[in-house]
């Protein structure tokens, strides 16, 4: 599954593993910001295969991302779990915060971005 916005791109492979591309800044593809601004080639999101997790939707706005992820042992039974990161402007990510947030952040209600 390919899906796209004016700035950036992710892929779905067969297995389940999300590929991005494009613009990174305000780390709306998830991508830590010593990295590129712009990422000119498709980069595996590692987090999701280290969690056993499958990508089986995705959403995508213009400094955001929102993907629901189910674990791969349950399936399709699996409710999912839903991740965003980006820019967290007027509460696009569900977070009570005007931050950019990208992978592995601690919010103050002790929950972490991925």
């Amino acid at each position: 599954m390919y899906y796209n916005n004016f700035n950036n791109s992710l892929v779905i492979d067969e297995f389940g593993h999300v590929f991005g591309w494009g613009d990174n800044s305000n780390e709306r593809l998830g991508f830590k910001s010593e990295l590129s601004e712009e990422i000119r080639t498709p980069k595996k999101f590692e987090f999701f295969s280290e969690m056993k997790k499958f990508i089986f939707d995705i959403s995508m706005g213009g400094s955001h991302i929102v993907v629901i992820a189910k674990d791969k042992e349950k399936g399709l039974d699996d409710f999912g779990d839903v991740y965003t990161w980006g820019l967290d402007h007027g509460g696009r990510l569900g977070y009570v915060t005007e931050n950019i947030l990208n992978n592995d952040e601690e919010l103050d209600d002790g929950s972490k971005t991925i």
